[in-house]
């Protein structure tokens, strides 16, 4: 009797490289050694009041990036189905300390059919060297509403060229109309 064994053919287990990611939500204890019994060599180690954890958002490779200037342009309602909210695309142009002349596009997500929800969306900074997208995140509004006018914080989604590595935050306030927008990023420090 001859039997044919066939083999389950599924997808392969592998491996993938994380090397050029940076790893934004790690902290690293910083361990401090307790005090020394004092001899006649050494002195008594001065007591630590409290073990502290030092922050590891910049992980090697990784740059902070503190954003600041202006932008203007255009902007555009799109018109779909409003259970999901309203969507403003973003097109200008305008100047950041450090990089020069930028293009700025974006969309901007309105609530949809809830209860409350956030309003935000991304932004995306461009120039030669490459792009940065940043993530926003506005204020809480009640369902159906539309993208609107106010502060909304930021922070760095992904880059691609020079900007693979950097890492940011801050807020951008925003003025939008009907048919135009101006922000005003306001980087913060680098905390690290």
């Amino acid at each position: 009797m001859n039997r044919e064994v066939r083999k389950a053919q599924g997808p392969k287990p592998g491996v993938e490289s994380l090397e050029g990611r940076a790893v934004l939500s790690t902290v690293s204890a910083a361990v401090i050694a307790p005090p020394v019994s004092a001899t006649a060599d050494a002195p008594v180690a001065t007591p630590v009041e409290s073990q502290q954890a030092i922050p590891t958002a910049l992980v090697r490779g990784a740059s902070y990036l503190r954003i600041e200037g202006s932008a203007r342009g255009t902007a555009q309602t799109l018109a779909h189905n409003p259970d999901v909210g309203n969507t403003v695309v973003l097109l200008g142009s305008g100047r950041v300390q450090g990089l020069g002349q930028v293009l700025i596009t974006g969309k901007l997500h309105g609530t949809g059919n809830i209860a409350a929800g956030t309003i935000g969306g991304e932004l995306t900074i461009s120039d030669a060297k490459g792009n940065l997208t940043l993530k926003l995140v506005g204020p809480t509004a009640r369902g159906f509403s539309a993208p609107k006018s106010g502060p909304y914080r930021f922070s760095v989604e992904h880059g691609t060229g020079s900007f693979a590595h950097e890492v940011a935050d801050g807020t951008v306030a925003l003025d939008l109309t009907a048919k135009t927008f101006h922000l005003a990023f306001h980087g913060s420090p680098n905390r690290y």
